[in-house]
């Protein structure tokens, strides 16, 4: 932990490096980190101009935010447009994948609903839905799964076309991810402009032929 502080970009990314291994092995690992008080430092890092710093960072954060209490200190710490801003299409794959775990974590809870919906976190979380990487995909749509509980978000992500990429996510070789990409489907058709606009894009046949051949 103290090595988070080092002015040595090798020494950082070997650094988060092990700190990932050891927070991957369990939740009591995760809050040792945080009473250690590694995740401030940590966090700093995700925004550090080494793009090997700034991944390996990322990954750290990103399963660590599974633990209540560090999601507790990541409200603190006001994490959400850093997260958000790591989902440019410029930034490599494993970032995308860490930085949208993180959000997806973040985004149970309402408040930091509210902040992502703010600071425009839709758009790059819809983009991403066409990610090559079925990781990227997985937690995108479960984070706008999430985020579409809310009115506010319904609504906004009607404007942003994402009923085409959600139906193709209905043909999906991951069954976790059809199904995240149905319940969303679900909650955002309660509203009857977008019930109109399912029906316009052929969408309510994409539905029933998936509910007729798979098992939810």
């Amino acid at each position: 932990v103290l090595m988070l502080s080092s002015p040595e970009e090798e020494v950082l990314y070997k650094a988060c490096e092990a700190l990932y291994k050891f927070a991957l092995k369990g939740e009591e690992n995760k809050l040792t980190l945080l009473e250690l008080g590694a995740l401030e430092p940590l966090f700093k890092l995700v925004t550090h101009e080494d793009p090997t710093v700034r991944r390996n960072a990322t990954m750290v954060v990103g399963i660590m935010a599974s633990h209540n209490d560090v999601k507790k200190s990541l409200r603190q710490l006001d994490v959400t447009s850093a997260f958000i801003a790591r989902l440019a299409p410029e930034e490599e794959v494993v970032i995308h994948e860490f930085a949208s775990l993180c959000l997806v974590h973040m985004s149970v809870d309402y408040y930091s609903k509210v902040q992502i919906f703010e600071q425009g976190g839709l758009e790059p979380l819809i983009r991403l839905l066409g990610s090559p990487d079925p990781d990227v995909k997985k937690n995108c749509v479960e984070c706008i799964y999430n985020l579409v509980q809310d009115f506010q978000s319904r609504a906004a992500i009607r404007e942003l076309n994402v009923i085409p990429l959600l139906l193709e996510l209905l043909k999906s070789d991951y069954p976790v991810i059809q199904s995240l990409a149905l319940k969303t489907l679900g909650v955002i058709a309660i509203d009857r402009e977008t019930r109109v606009m399912l029906r316009e894009s052929q969408g309510l046949d994409h539905l029933f032929k998936t509910l007729e051949t798979k098992e939810f």
